[in-house]
């Protein structure tokens, strides 16, 4: 029907010719960009997935550049050691000349004054040495777990001194009590049947000890570093009487000393009594007494065994003491440990009548447990004296377990029988804390004689926490008092102590930053047995630290996300790391033992290199597998976001057709109007 009011005919070409151009035009722009996708409406769920596969190839990108500069790095510490190496072995040379006494003083002293030059050009090339403006040797001394067996004695005076199984070779002198201190210049051998001495490892020492089993034999270290590989020392639990000197202790800690230890070691401590009527002592197997400190550092395992009332690694016990001192402060970085003690001492931690000092832990696997009475990890046994608060418990990685004493209830993590709990703080790792008979998973152990007791700050902001506590055994405990797997142990009914007062003896229980509920039936769920606790929190990836180079690594970012990297160290190689600041050649006796320095001195530079090259080789895959996932990534992304140029060419070409026609039907559609007014003539 012929019409000029709605030619329909027009608005139908005109909306097809708008639907044509537009595209056409989306067509156009991705012909242009060469991307399929320009904006999220063009492909919304695709734009996400390309923008975050974009992100990670650039990552990826970045990380593989940041590991170039990591070989370039160690690149750089290598060159420069290569240097050291060359002046190691010249002045060996020097040394071997001078220890033949055909030469007269002054030639002796042209070799010291070569040799001293060498010194200080190593030590230049220690602090001179920079990449980027920052110094390159500026780590610790890298000591892996196969150089271990050849760590020797390094006195300050250039003194070497080993201990293993074939012949023991030490550099000490026999005091007339019958104990062994090290000295300078004297030499004895012993067969392997050492028994009663004690040596003392001097302030600042490092030794080694490896491959041995020996019984009644201290060794007393002095703000030292110990290294042990597959050591038994094993003190027996019996009355002797000792040369005036000897530890009981396999192991005394004073100052600040660190052990590092590989393959299996066992120590265990001994009960000491004088024949002229003094005090017994118990011994742990490990003694780290009041204001001193251990750190333990470990690829192997570890067992500690402490005598009667003294812990399995922490302080001894004195029968002259009411209440005994704090051990020291124990830290724990990796290995495997089993503490404990064999009756009321904790595994780690406090003798009888004794507290523990600070605890942390942060990574290993650590089994802490008192046969009797003792906390797992904590306090011992406070029978006869009034209850204490030990130091703090700090746990922030690793496995822990840790089993409060079986027959009359210590915390699995905190007080001994009759012990106030201790503040606990658990950020990471995998933790579980059992309560001896009556005593809590984490808090205060059984509550003796009627004195309330308080569980002590339980904080909680990570890992994986299971805390039980125990039932009481031999019906000494009403079942309704329990020991609470956080808070307080069940108490005993002696003396005036009543629900309320056992139900109030509560510190704060902190989880994710919020305070809780301490009482109990708050806090625990039971299984019909025990009460149990459980807590999982967030475990937060590892972060680089803020300053790298003076923690003694250098962190590189070899990956797109938050802590996808490794730390690498280049070691500290100036003359006092090396020990070999104070060489004299001025006799025969002067230059063996400088030459045995520089003989470990090239070991030392040997051993860093080799550290360096695994570095290196590791770095280098880290990049292949860097680069590998960044072009797949980006093959994947551009399957995603960039255009078929032949099919989207073709598609375009459709357009264009469609877009000529539909104008020539707007135009023929416009002409029918025309025919209207014709009929109209």
């Amino acid at each position: 029907m012929p019409v000029i009011a709605h030619n329909m005919l027009s608005q139908f070409s005109e909306r097809q010719l708008n639907i044509t151009d537009k595209n056409k035009s989306k067509s156009s722009e991705k012909l242009s960009s060469g991307y399929r996708v320009n904006c999220g409406a063009d492909d919304a769920a695709g734009l996400a997935i390309s923008e975050k596969l974009r992100w990670q190839v650039r990552g990826l990108d970045r990380a593989s550049q940041n590991i170039r500069d990591g070989m370039s790095l160690l690149n750089v510490a290598d060159g420069a050691l290569v240097e050291v190496h060359s002046m190691l072995r010249r002045m060996n040379e020097l040394v071997i000349q001078a220890a033949n006494d055909s030469n007269s003083y002054s030639d002796r002293d042209a070799i010291q004054q070569e040799i001293n030059l060498l010194v200080q050009e190593i030590e230049q090339i220690s602090t001179d040495t920079t990449f980027n403006t920052m110094p390159v040797f500026n780590g610790e001394n890298v000591q892996t777990a196969d150089t271990v067996n050849d760590l020797t004695l390094s006195l300050p005076l250039g003194t070497n001194v080993a201990i293993n199984s074939s012949n023991i070779d030490l550099l000490l002198n026999r005091n007339a009590d019958g104990s062994y201190e090290l000295q300078d210049g004297h030499t004895y051998t012993f067969d392997r049947n050492i028994t009663n001495a004690t040596f003392h490892i001097g302030n600042g020492a490092t030794v080694s000890v490896q491959n041995t089993i020996l019984n009644n034999v201290a060794i007393v270290c002095d703000s030292a570093k110990l290294y042990l590989s597959n050591v038994s020392i094993v003190n027996e639990n019996i009355s002797l009487t000792y040369p005036k000197g000897f530890e009981g202790a396999p192991i005394t800690c004073k100052g600040s000393t660190t052990i590092n230890y590989l393959g299996t070691n066992y120590f265990r401590g001994t009960r000491y009594s004088s024949a002229q009527g003094g005090p017994f002592k118990d011994y742990a197997g490990i003694q780290v007494d009041a204001g001193n400190s251990l750190i333990l550092n470990g690829n192997g395992s570890l067992e500690a065994s402490g005598s009667n009332l003294a812990a399995g690694i922490g302080s001894g016990w004195i029968s002259s003491q009411t209440n005994n001192t704090v051990s020291g402060n124990i830290t724990i970085h990796s290995g495997y440990i089993n503490a404990y003690s064999t009756q009321n001492g904790a595994g780690i931690g406090g003798c009888y009548e004794g507290v523990n000092g600070n605890i942390v832990i942060d990574g290993g696997s650590v089994h802490a447990s008192s046969w009797e009475s003792g906390a797992g990890i904590g306090t011992g046994a406070i029978i006869l004296g009034t209850p204490q608060h030990g130091g703090s418990v700090m746990i922030n990685g690793g496995t822990v377990e840790a089993v409060g004493g079986q027959i009359d209830g210590g915390a699995g993590i905190g007080g001994g029988f009759g012990s106030h709990g201790v503040n606990v703080t658990i950020s990471d790792g995998t933790v579980t804390a059992k309560g001896g008979a009556g005593g809590a998973g984490i808090g205060s152990g059984k509550v003796y004689n009627g004195i309330p007791l308080i569980s002590g700050d339980i904080t909680l902001s990570g890992g994986n926490v299971t805390a039980v506590g125990s039932t009481a055994t031999g019906g000494i405990t009403p079942a309704t008092h329990q020991g609470a797997a956080i808070g307080v142990g069940s108490f005993h009914p002696i003396g005036g102590m009543t629900d309320q007062d056992w139900l109030d003896g509560f510190g704060t229980l902190t989880m994710d930053g919020v305070i809780g509920d301490m009482h109990m039936e708050g806090c625990s769920a039971k299984d019909g047995v025990n009460y149990i606790f459980s807590y999982k929190g967030a475990v937060t990836a590892p972060q680089p630290p803020q300053t790298d180079t003076e923690s003694g690594a250098w962190w590189i970012q070899m990956g797109a996300a938050s802590g996808n990297g490794i730390f690498i160290s280049t070691g500290k190689i100036s003359p006092a790391d090396l020990k070999i600041d104070n060489l004299e050649v001025l006799s025969h006796e002067k230059s063996g033992f400088a030459m045995t320095n520089i003989q470990n001195a090239i070991d030392k530079v040997s051993s860093i290199r080799a550290h360096i090259g695994v570095q290196y080789n590791r770095l280098e895959y880290g990049q292949l597998i860097d680069d590998n996932t960044a072009e797949n990534s980006q093959s994947a992304e551009s399957r995603i976001r960039d255009t078929d140029m032949a099919a989207e060419m073709v598609n375009h070409s459709r357009h264009s057709i469609l877009q000529q026609a539909g104008q020539s039907m707007l135009s023929q559609a416009n002409q029918i109007p025309e025919g209207v007014l014709r009929l109209l003539q």
